[in-house]
Parts: C-alpha cells; structure tokens; sequence
C-alpha cells in the first residue's frame, strides 16, 4: 500500500514527539519525572497528525470542485505550484510548530510540578 508524502511525513514524526517531550523534561531538571512524558508526548503526536491531516484535506477539499474537468492555462498551473508547495511544506511547519509547543510546554509542566 503506498502513502503520499504527506501522510507519511505526519505518521512518521509522531515518534519525534515523546523524543522531544521527555528531552524537554530531563533539560528542565527532571530526570525522575521524565518517563511520565513518554506516553503523553505519543498521545499529542497522534492528535496532531490527526488534526494535521484533516485540516490539510479540507483545505485541498474546498479548493477543487471534483469534477476532473481543468483547463490547462496559466492560471490552473499557478494555482497547482501553489498547491504542491502548500502540500509539501505544511507538514513540515506543522511538524516543527508543534514539537516547538511540545518541547516548551513539557518544560512549562515540570517547572509548574516542582514549583
């Protein structure tokens, strides 16, 4: 079964997550409280990739009309680089967004649990 890029890059960064949220609490000092993150950071990495996913396939979805009738002009090729950047970057920003969020917010929880 093949997997666009997309979905792959989103499926497969959802191990980078409890990497990143369990670094995140050892960096801030918490070593004994660092394996309680693992679980969490797995459960923000599948409900970002399942947010991810839909908002990026609404986004495609409200943009053609399904029909499979497209002129081939200038205006259709510049509306798909468009579209093809947007699909090739945006798991990547999202990616990078939320392990930014994760990382810091792992920080902010151990700082709030050992105030």
């Amino acid at each position: 079964m093949a997997i666009n890029h997309a979905d792959g890059t989103l499926f497969v960064s959802v191990l980078f997550y409890p990497v990143a949220a369990t670094a995140a609490a050892v960096s801030a000092g918490a070593k004994w409280f660092a394996p309680f993150f693992i679980p969490a950071g797995l459960v923000i990495g599948m409900l970002v990739t399942f947010f991810a996913r839909r908002a990026l396939y609404a986004t495609m979805e409200q943009l053609f009309d399904g029909n499979g009738e497209y002129e081939s002009g200038w205006r259709e090729s510049t509306i798909g680089a468009a579209l093809m950047l947007l699909y090739v970057i945006y798991p990547y920003a999202v990616i990078g967004v939320a392990l930014y969020a994760t990382w810091h917010g792992s920080i902010w929880v151990v700082k709030a649990a050992t105030w």
